[in-house]
C-alpha cells in the first residue's frame, strides 16, 4: 500500500514538474515574442525577409500556442485520470486499511479472549501450585542431589556408565522442556485470564450503561404516561363539559319546543275565542232577529186587536205580557253576550301579550342556543386539538416503549452472553482441573523416577555391581526410558491438543474476522444507503420547493378568488342594505297605516259606543213607548169598555129616545167621547209605529257600526300580519346583513392570516429548504472530502469499530 501511494505521489510530482516546465516554456516563448516585436519596432525595416521571419515566428508562435494548448489539454486529461486513479487508489487503500483494521481488531479481540482464558487457567494453576511446593524445584533439588552423588563416585571407574549419563541428560532435558512448556502455558493462561477479566469489565460496563438507559427510558415512559393520563383527564373533562352543554342545549331546545307548543296552544285558544266571539255575534244577531220578529208579531197582534175589537182583551194582555218577558230575556241575553264579548276581547289582548312575551323568550332562547352552539363548536375544536396532542403523546409513548423493549432485549442479549461466557469459564475451569490432575500424575511419575534414581544410587556399593545387576539395572533403566518416552508422547499429545485448540482459536478468529467484515460491509452499505437517502432527500427538497412555489401560486389564485368573493359579498351587503332601507320604509308606511287603522278603529269604537248609547236610549224609549202602549192599551180597553157601556147606554137611550130629549143629548155626548177615544187610539198607534221605525233605524245603524268594526278588525289583523311579516323580513335581512358582515370580517381576517401565515410559512419553508439544501450540499462536499482525509476517516472508523465491538 505504501509503495502504491509513493508511486502515485511520484506520478503527481512528475506531472507537476511537467506542468511547471510547460509554464516555463510558455513564459520563454512569450518573452521571445516580445523581444522579436521590440526588435522589429527598433529596426523599423519592412523587408520581405523580416516579414517572412515575422510570419515564421508568428506561425511558430501559433504552433507553439496550439501545441501548448494541446499539451495543456493532455495534461488536464492526464491530471484528471491521475486524480481518478488517485481517488480509486485512495478508496482502495482506505478499504484495505479498514479491512486490515477490522482484521486487526478481530485478532486483538480473539487474542484478548484467549489471553483471558489463559489467564484464568494460569490463575487457577497458580492457586493450585501455591498449595504445594513446585515440582520442578523438587525435581531440581533431587536431580542436583543425584548428580552430587554421582560426582562423588565419579572417580570410580566401575561406576561410570553411559546409560546413566544418557538417563541423566534425558531427565534434565525433559525437566527443562516440561518446565518451559508449563511456563508458556502459565503465561498463556495468564493472558487469557487478563483478557477475560477485561471483557468481563467491559460487559459489566455495558450492562450498567444498558441499565442506565433502561432507567432513563422507563422514566421517560412514566413521564409520557403521566402526560397521557393528564391529557386523558382533560379529554374526559372536555367530554363531560360537552355532555353538559349537550344536555343544556337539549333542555333549551325542549324549552323552545315547549314555548312553541304553548304559543301554538295560545294561538288555537285565540282562534277558539274568535270563533266563540263570532258565534256570540251570530247568536246576538239571531236574538235581534227574534226580537224584530216578536215586535212584528206584536204589531200584528196590535193590528189584529185594532181590527178585531171582538177579541177578548185578556188574551191580548197575556200576549203583551209574554212579549214583554221575551223582550226582557232577550235584553238579558244581549247584555250577557256583550259581557262575553268584552271578556273575549280582554282575553284576546292577554293572549297577544303572552304571545309577545313568548316571542321574546323564544328569541332569547334562540340567542342562548346560538351561544351554546358556538361554545360547543369551540369545545369540539379544543377536543380535536387535544386528540391531536393525545395522538402525538401516544406516538411518543409508543416510541419510548419501543426503545424500552429494545433496551430490554439488549439487556437480555447481554445477560445471555454473560451466561454463555460463564459457561465457557466453567468449561475452562474443568479443563484446568483436568490439567491439574494430569500435572499431579506427572508429579507422581517424577517422584517415582526420583525414588528409582535414589534406589539405583543407594544400591551401589564400593566394590561395584556384577554384570547381571548392571543388566538388570540397564533393563530397569530401559523400562524407565520407555516410560519417559510414553510421558514424552503424552506431552506431545498435549501439545497436539494445544495446537488443535490454537487451530480452533484461529478458526474462531477467522469467523470473527468474517463476521466483522460482514458487519463492516453492512455498515458501508448503510453509509451508502444514507448517501442515497441524502441524495433522495435533496431531490425531495427540490420537489418540495417546487411544490411550495406551486402552493404560492395557488395561494395567489385563492387570494384573487377571495378578493372576488369579497367584492361579491360587498355587493350583496349593499343590496341587503338597500333592501333593508326599503323594508324600513315599508315598515314605516305600515306603521302609519296601522296608526290610521287604529284611529279608524277608535272612531269605529266611538261610533259603536254612540250606537250602543243610542240603542240604550232607543231601548229606554222603546220601554217608555211600550209602557205608553200598555197604558194606551189599558186606556183603549177602558175606552172600549166605556164605548161598550156607551153603546149599551146609547141603545138604551135610543130606546128611550122617544122618551126624552135629554137622553138624546147624553147619547150624543157619549158618541163624541167615543170618537175622541178612537182618535187617541190612532195617535197612539202612530207614535208606536214612529218608535218602531226609530228602533229599526237604530238597529240598522248598530249593524252598520258592527260591520265597520268587523272590517276594521280584519284590517287590523291583516295589518298586524303584514307588520309581523315585515318585522320577520327585516329581522331576517338584519341577520343576513350581520352574517354577511361577519363573513366579510372573517374573510378579511382569513385573507390577512393567510397572507401572513402563507408569507411566513413560505419564507420559513424556503429558508428551511435552503438550509436543508445547503446542509445536504455540505454533507455531499464532506463526503467528497472524506476521501481526501483518509487518516481522519480511519480514526473515526477505528472509534466506530471500537464502539461496535463494545456493543457486541
Amino acid at each position: 500500500l505504501e509503495s502504491t501511494v509513493q508511486e502515485l505521489r511520484d506520478d503527481l510530482e512528475s506531472e507537476k514538474a511537467a506542468r511547471d516546465r510547460a509554464e516555463n516554456q510558455k513564459r520563454d516563448l512569450k518573452e521571445e515574442l516580445e523581444a522579436l516585436r521590440l526588435e522589429l519596432i527598433d529596426t523599423g525595416t519592412n523587408s520581405e525577409a523580416q516579414a517572412e521571419a515575422l510570419r515564421k515566428h508568428e506561425a511558430e508562435l501559433s504552433n507553439a500556442r496550439k501545441q501548448l494548448e494541446v499539451d495543456a489539454a493532455a495534461h488536464e486529461i492526464a491530471l484528471s485520470e491521475l486524480r481518478k486513479k488517485h481517488a480509486t487508489a485512495v478508496d482502495a487503500l482506505t478499504e484495505q486499511l479498514e479491512a486490515m483494521k477490522r482484521v486487526k481488531l478481530a485478532v486483538e479481540n480473539s487474542k484478548t479472549q484467549m489471553e483471558t482464558s489463559n489467564a484464568d487457567l494460569t490463575n487457577q494453576l497458580n492457586t493450585a501450585l501455591t498449595a504445594k511446593t513446585p515440582w520442578f524445584k523438587v525435581a531440581r533439588s533431587d536431580w542436583f542431589l543425584a548428580s552430587d552423588r554421582l560426582k562423588i563416585h565419579s572417580y570410580r571407574p566401575s561406576l561410570y556408565c553411559p546409560c546413566n549419563l544418557f538417563i541423566t541428560r534425558f531427565a534434565t532435558t525433559c525437566v527443562y522442556v516440561f518446565r518451559a512448556e508449563t511456563e508458556k502455558r502459565r503465561r498463556a493462561l495468564e493472558q487469557k485470564l487478563n483478557a477475560k477479566m477485561m471483557k468481563l469489565e467491559e460487559v459489566e460496563q455495558q450492562k450498567a450503561d444498558l441499565e442506565e438507559r433502561l432507567a432513563k427510558a422507563t422514566a421517560e415512559g412514566e413521564a409520557l404516561s403521566a402526560a397521557l393520563e393528564e391529557s386523558e383527564n382533560k379529554l374526559s373533562k372536555f367530554a363531560r363539559s360537552e355532555a353538559a352543554n349537550a344536555t343544556t342545549l337539549q333542555e333549551l331546545r325542549q324549552s323552545l319546543e315547549d314555548e312553541t307548543r304553548a304559543k301554538l296552544a295560545i294561538q288555537t285558544r285565540l282562534r277558539q275565542a274568535e270563533s266563540e266571539r263570532e258565534g256570540l255575534k251570530d247568536s246576538l244577531e239571531e236574538e235581534e232577529q227574534g226580537k224584530m220578529a216578536l215586535e212584528k208579531h206584536v204589531q200584528l197582534l196590535q193590528q189584529q186587536a185594532s181590527c178585531s175589537s171582538k177579541s177578548p182583551m185578556d188574551d191580548v194582555k197575556a200576549k203583551v205580557a209574554e212579549d214583554a218577558k221575551l223582550l226582557e230575556t232577550l235584553e238579558d241575553t244581549r247584555k250577557r253576550l256583550q259581557r262575553d264579548r268584552d271578556e273575549m276581547s280582554n282575553r284576546n289582548e292577554e293572549l297577544q301579550a303572552q304571545v309577545e312575551k313568548l316571542e321574546k323568550s323564544r328569541k332569547k332562547l334562540q340567542g342562548e342556543l346560538e351561544d351554546a352552539n358556538h361554545a360547543l363548536a369551540a369545545q369540539r375544536s379544543d377536543q380535536v386539538t387535544n386528540e391531536r396532542k393525545l395522538k402525538k403523546l401516544e406516538a411518543s409513548l409508543a416510541e419510548a416503549q419501543a426503545t424500552a423493549t429494545r433496551l430490554q432485549t439488549e439487556k437480555d442479549q447481554n445477560d445471555r452472553d454473560m451466561r454463555q461466557r460463564e459457561t465457557a469459564l466453567l468449561t475452562k475451569e474443568r479443563e484446568l482441573e483436568e490439567l491439574q490432575e494430569r500435572l499431579e500424575d506427572s508429579e507422581r511419575q517424577r517422584t517415582n523416577l526420583a525414588k528409582e534414581l535414589d534406589d539405583l544410587v543407594s544400591h551401589t556399593d564400593d566394590a561395584g555391581k556384577s554384570r547381571i545387576e548392571l543388566e538388570q539395572n540397564n533393563f530397569k533403566l530401559e523400562t524407565q526410558l520407555k516410560e519417559l518416552h510414553q510421558s514424552f508422547e503424552e506431552l506431545e499429545d498435549e501439545m497436539a491438543q494445544l495446537a488443535m485448540e490454537k487451530q480452533r482459536a484461529d478458526l474462531q478468529i477467522n469467523a470473527l474476522k468474517a463476521q466483522l467484515e460482514r458487519e463492516l460491509a453492512t455498515k458501508d452499505e448503510g453509509f451508502e444507503e444514507q448517501k442515497r437517502q441524502l441524495q433522495k432527500l435533496n431531490r425531495e427538497l427540490k420537489e418540495e420547493l417546487e411544490d411550495e412555489k406551486k402552493q404560492r401560486l395557488n395561494l395567489s389564485q385563492q387570494r384573487k378568488k377571495l378578493d372576488a368573493e369579497l367584492s361579491e359579498v360587498k355587493q350583496r351587503a349593499e343590496v341587503a342594505d338597500r333592501q333593508r332601507d326599503e323594508f324600513s320604509k315599508q315598515l314605516k308606511r305600515l306603521q302609519l297605516l296601522s296608526m290610521d287603522l287604529k284611529r279608524e278603529l277608535d272612531a269605529s269604537m266611538k261610533s259603536r259606543d254612540d250606537a250602543l248609547t243610542a240603542a240604550r236610549d232607543l231601548e229606554k224609549r222603546l220601554r217608555a213607548t211600550e209602557s205608553e202602549r200598555a197604558q194606551a192599551v189599558e186606556d183603549l180597553a177602558a175606552s172600549e169598555r166605556t164605548c161598550r157601556t156607551a153603546k149599551s147606554e146609547r141603545d138604551e137611550a135610543l130606546e128611550e129616545a122617544n122618551a126624552s130629549q135629554s137622553a138624546k143629548y147624553a147619547s150624543l155626548l157619549l158618541y163624541l167621547s167615543l170618537n175622541l177615544l178612537i182618535e187617541d187610539k190612532k195617535k197612539l198607534e202612530a207614535t208606536v209605529m214612529h218608535r218602531e221605525e226609530e228602533l229599526e233605524e237604530a238597529q240598522t245603524a248598530r249593524e252598520e257600526a258592527e260591520d265597520r268594526y268587523k272590517r276594521t278588525l280584519s284590517l287590523m289583523e291583516q295589518a298586524q300580519i303584514d307588520l309581523g311579516l315585515e318585522r320577520s323580513n327585516t329581522q331576517r335581512l338584519e341577520a343576513a346583513n350581520v352574517s354577511l358582515e361577519k363573513t366579510v370580517k372573517e374573510l378579511r381576517d382569513k385573507m390577512a392570516e393567510l397572507e401572513k401565515e402563507g408569507g411566513k410559512r413560505l419564507k420559513l419553508q424556503v429558508t428551511a429548504l435552503e438550509g436543508r439544501l445547503a446542509a445536504t450540499e455540505e454533507q455531499l462536499e464532506a463526503e467528497s472530502r472524506e476521501h481526501q482525509k483518509a487518516a481522519r476517516e480511519a480514526r473515526r472508523n477505528d472509534k466506530k469499530l471500537k464502539d461496535l465491538m463494545q456493543m457486541v
